[in-house]
């Protein structure tokens, strides 16, 4: 995938598939930027967004994870998933910023 990347750096599958692979084997700075890389080439499709949201929320970034899932809100209103897990960070953002002040 790298090498492909190489090549073709708009490849926006190849982002994603490097994406998931860096993730399980624990490289996550590397995995978030595949995960920005093919949010950014594939701004037109929500799951794309939804992703990269539920990736970062699992790096307990939970307001970069409400701005990226807003985003697939905007193209599916009524994803009613998508909107369980926009409120579920909330919260988490919310208790996470009074635990920490």
């Amino acid at each position: 995938m790298k090498r492909a990347l190489e090549c073709e750096p708009d490849l926006e599958w190849a982002h994603f598939i490097l994406a998931e692979c860096l993730q399980k084997s624990g490289e996550l700075d590397a995995a978030e930027y595949h995960y920005r890389a093919e949010a950014a080439l594939r701004p037109y499709r929500a799951p794309v967004p939804a992703r990269l949201a539920h990736f970062l929320a699992s790096r307990r970034k939970f307001d970069e994870a409400v701005a990226a899932i807003e985003i697939a809100l905007e193209m599916e209103p009524g994803n009613a998933e998508y909107r369980r897990s926009r409120d579920g960070w909330k919260r988490a953002g919310a208790e996470a910023a009074l635990v920490s002040a």
